[in-house]
């Protein structure tokens, strides 16, 4: 099975570069309850190009582990999930899939389930994501009483429109969802207690869904910018949070809580330039970013054996 899920997550990755090839001059592909722009396109087959890694490392990396099937089922249903959130335009399929993916995801940093600090970490993420849950849950339901539509494309278009004091409740509740996505600080410490999590889990969490705060905020960046209090707070709370995660970065011990303190940083460059109203920018922060942090991840097991080797060859006795 993990062989089948591999393959059918890198067909993905080939379908989605197709459809983007091919399909920007007809204008986004639109159903009842998707509609898939070049956005969509491009975020898809990024998050699909570093599953189909991590699910090619997993199938090595975790054998022999207990729960190795049902760490696949796991990872395979998180990329459904993912594509699917990217592409929805109905309001409350996409808050389904965001609860969904937030559970999961918890589920997944808890995946050793005989490690009580795996145990911990898994509970005390899946709180913060059920508190983003309700943020998102808030913010949406606002903005679709107001649009009087549960289509994100008519919320968008119709956000001129809104009431002022409407639009800025439903921009602060969103950005509190997406902050909490992103590790941000003050929310940073799920991000850092996650690290229990398995290499593989790290490295496509790191690149595609706690990037998904992000692509919340650009998915609705024209309702955000009727909101320039709350564009002006994000900036703010991004630079705290880029600052806060180099330092952080630098201080610790272990390998994985250092990349961990990084990506609160990265994520806080990227919601400032979203802050700013880069948004095209702030994507492709967000995808470079992911692909760079899952191979730094993916790469960290090697480059500490590398590290070690020097220090074992140079103590007493280690020749003969």
């Amino acid at each position: 099975m993990a062989r089948f899920f591999t393959s059918t997550v890198w067909l993905a990755f080939g379908l989605l570069l197709l459809l983007l090839a091919f399909s920007l001059d007809d204008g986004p592909l639109v159903s009842a309850f998707f509609r898939a722009d070049a956005l969509t396109l491009f975020l898809g087959a990024a998050v699909a190009l570093v599953s189909g890694v991590v699910h090619g490392f997993a199938a090595r990396h975790m054998e022999g582990d207990a729960r190795y099937q049902t760490f696949f089922n796991r990872l395979s249903t998180l990329t459904i999930l993912v594509l699917l959130l990217l592409a929805t335009d109905w309001v409350p399929l996409f808050a389904v899939l965001w609860v969904a993916m937030g559970m999961l995801l918890a589920d997944a940093i808890g995946h050793a389930r005989r490690w009580p600090q795996a145990a911990a970490a898994a509970e005390f993420a899946q709180r913060w994501f059920l508190a983003g849950a309700g943020a998102l849950i808030l913010g949406l339901g606002l903005l679709s009483l107001a649009a009087d539509s549960l289509s994100i494309a008519t919320i968008v278009y119709l956000a001129p429109k809104f009431s002022p004091v409407v639009t800025s409740v439903a921009c602060a509740a969103l950005a509190v969802a997406a902050a909490i996505q992103c590790g941000l600080f003050p929310f940073h410490r799920w991000l850092m207690s996650s690290m229990t999590a398995p290499t593989p889990v790290s490295a496509f969490m790191h690149a595609g869904l706690v990037n998904a705060g992000g692509i919340l905020v650009a998915r609705f960046a024209p309702v955000f910018e009727q909101a320039p209090g709350v564009l002006l707070v994000l900036f703010l709370v991004g630079a705290v949070s880029a600052l806060f995660g180099q330092l952080a970065a630098l201080v610790q011990n272990d390998v994985k809580r250092g990349l961990a303190a990084s990506t609160t940083a990265q994520m806080g460059f990227m919601l400032m330039q979203c802050g700013l109203g880069f948004h095209a920018a702030a994507m492709a922060h967000l995808v470079l970013h992911g692909l760079y942090k899952a191979s730094l991840f993916l790469g960290a097991g090697s480059a500490l054996a590398a590290a070690r080797a020097p220090a074992a060859a140079a103590r007493p006795g280690a020749a003969a």
